[in-house]
């Protein structure tokens, strides 16, 4: 086990420390780069300074590590770090990407806390539709698709080196078809400055260039391409006798096969928008896992004649499916359905009447995450009451105590507008018809669908540590980003009277 730097022996000091209920602990844990970063969101239904019923977040610590970032190492600084908040034995569900150290850290964080591995393990909404892009984009087939995307990801290192190794890495990129020349041509106008400024002039904005970090990069080069094609072909035109455009001159049909790439990656930017926000919840993921499925088989229906294009659905399509399998595992997903007001068991039957057979499991899947929060029931003495009153209280006490699962999932759809479920689950009512349930969908519906927040929180840090600040120690680093995450989320707002 890699044992993490000295900071960690000078804890964050007590007046430095978020305002945070260890009550209300939910964590969202990404690791990446060198360091460690540490964030717990939950939803904090009273306790607060304004009194607002809202889901509350804060960045708990941001650690470098030493030496190899094994899930081991990980492990150690994510328990150091909740020991430091007293937050131990309120350890939530872990929203992560699909890094395979991610996966070991939880298996080593389980085993101190005592929970089952796979049911805390989430993965990243934005992380999943990442990767049927690139599927889809780059893969020749479903066993194949992880090291063309590997290759990918070289060329575009590769294009770094200079002329020489832009022309290679050109050569490359034209066996992707249409897609790949105009990735060579949007490289190309941005190598020079004065083909830069001419484009600028010509199209009034640039092209964005694909990356292999920022998700939807392709989508948003494609989309931006095409309303722009008639100055991008003007400028080509214009251009057409330099000797290194003329191999990646786009004509009509590699502007119909790029058309036929943006449309089928609309809908993945669309849902990795709509589920990247802290508002996004669980039960958005499962009804767009849901509706891509649905948009799988339409586009194989639509390109059935075109064995090239069927071939990249299909590819993306087998790894999409890998990860969707995957919520069976954990029953927070179906939960999320099932206690959500306007879905309920009615949205389960519907969605899934074509697999049936999978919604009775994962219902008593959820029904056990139940019984951790379903009361026990202790039988009162009746020796003092008539015949008459102990069969009245039977029969009212059966009535009143009806299963609040049970009754809830299987009542009528409840429209909730703007509201999320989580804000539903707030209010007095649902405290008061569902005591015990609520407490349950509060810890569900506060799972975050994405770990966009640390990836944000990686951004931000790399903007604090600019040239002229990078003898900042790995400590104020960690101090300036936990600050600028509590004074941006309103954490430091007001005075704050512990409970």
């Amino acid at each position: 086990m890699h044992r993490p730097m000295a900071v960690l022996e000078t804890p964050i000091p007590d007046h430095l420390r978020p305002p945070i209920r260890p009550a209300a602990a939910v964590g969202r844990f990404s690791e990446k780069s060198r360091s460690v970063g540490l964030r717990s969101e939950g939803g904090l239904p009273d306790g607060l300074p304004d009194g607002r019923r809202q889901l509350r977040k804060a960045l708990l610590a941001l650690r470098e590590l030493e030496g190899a970032h094994s899930g081991e190492a990980i492990a150690e600084v994510f328990l150091h770090v909740v020991d430091l908040y007293g937050l131990r034995h309120k350890v939530g569900y872990f929203t992560l990407d699909n890094a395979s150290n991610n996966d070991t850290m939880i298996r080593a964080i389980a085993e101190v806390c005592k929970f089952d591995p796979a049911h805390r393990r989430l993965r990243c909404n934005g992380h999943i539709i990442n990767l049927a892009v690139q599927a889809f984009l780059f893969g020749k087939n479903k066993d194949a698709s992880d090291e063309a995307i590997r290759q990918t990801s070289r060329l575009s290192c590769k294009e770094q080196e200079g002329v020489s190794g832009r022309a290679e890495s050109a050569t490359a990129w034209r066996q992707y078809g249409a897609l790949g020349m105009l990735h060579n041509l949007v490289v190309w106008i941005r190598s020079s400055t004065q083909r830069y400024q001419a484009f600028l002039v010509v199209a009034g904005r640039m092209i964005p260039q694909d990356n292999s970090t920022r998700w939807n990069s392709w989508y948003r080069m494609i989309h931006v391409a095409i309303a722009l094609r008639s100055e991008l072909n003007s400028f080509m035109d214009d251009c057409y006798s330099a000797s290194d455009i003329r191999l990646d001159y786009l004509h009509p049909e590699h502007w119909q096969e790029l058309q036929e790439i943006h449309d089928f990656l609309e809908p993945f930017h669309e849902i990795t928008k709509d589920t990247q926000w802290d508002t996004s919840s669980l039960d958005e993921v499962i009804c767009s896992m849901d509706f891509l499925v649905t948009h799988y088989k339409s586009a194989t229906k639509r390109f059935e004649s075109r064995i090239a294009m069927v071939d990249r659905i299909m590819t993306s399509w087998y790894k999409f499916d890998d990860y969707y399998m995957r919520t069976d595992n954990t029953p927070v997903y179906a939960a999320a359905i099932l206690l959500h007001p306007s879905l309920r068991m009615a949205h389960l039957k519907e969605a899934w009447k074509d697999q049936s057979q999978y919604v009775d499991p994962a219902v008593e899947a959820v029904r056990g995450l139940w019984e951790d929060f379903r009361p026990q029931q202790q039988p009162e003495s009746e020796e003092d009451l008539s015949a008459y009153e102990a069969y009245k209280k039977r029969v009212y006490q059966k009535s009143s105590c009806h299963d609040e699962f049970s009754r809830f999932i299987e009542g009528p759809t409840l429209p909730i507008g703007n509201s999320s479920a989580f804000s539903w689950w707030l209010e007095p009512t649902q405290q008061t018809s569902y005591p015990s349930l609520y407490r349950l969908a509060i810890n569900i519906f506060s799972i975050p669908a994405m770990s966009a927040e640390a990836e944000r929180v990686f951004s931000g840090a790399r903007r604090t540590i600019s040239w002229d600040r990078s003898r900042l120690s790995a400590q104020v680093v960690e101090y300036t980003e936990c600050l600028k995450h509590w004074t941006k989320n309103g954490l430091l707002d007001g005075p704050w009277v512990s409970p």
